[in-house]
């Protein structure tokens, strides 16, 4: 499988500003946990991928080019949140 480091990361920002909703919610807060398990997760697959570790799926262009252009987007997103 091949993945776009950037649309994985935009995925997790999501699903963190799910779980802050959710947690919010009194029905939500079951979630919460599992939300955050899965955060954990993707941020495992995220760092190996950077560091060109052992995961399955690989990056779809060069891993510099991968994480200079999720770091562009990632600073985009917490000026934004500013």
């Amino acid at each position: 499988m091949i993945i776009n480091l950037k649309k994985l990361s935009l995925q997790k920002e999501n699903l963190k500003r799910a779980q802050s909703l959710l947690r919010n919610s009194p029905e939500g807060r079951p979630l919460v946990r599992n939300l955050n398990n899965l955060i954990l997760f993707l941020n495992e697959i995220e760092i190996d991928l950077e560091l060109g570790g052992e995961s399955i799926v690989e990056l779809d262009m060069s891993r510099l080019d991968a994480v200079e252009q999720r770091n562009k987007m990632l600073n985009f997103l917490n000026e934004e949140d500013d």
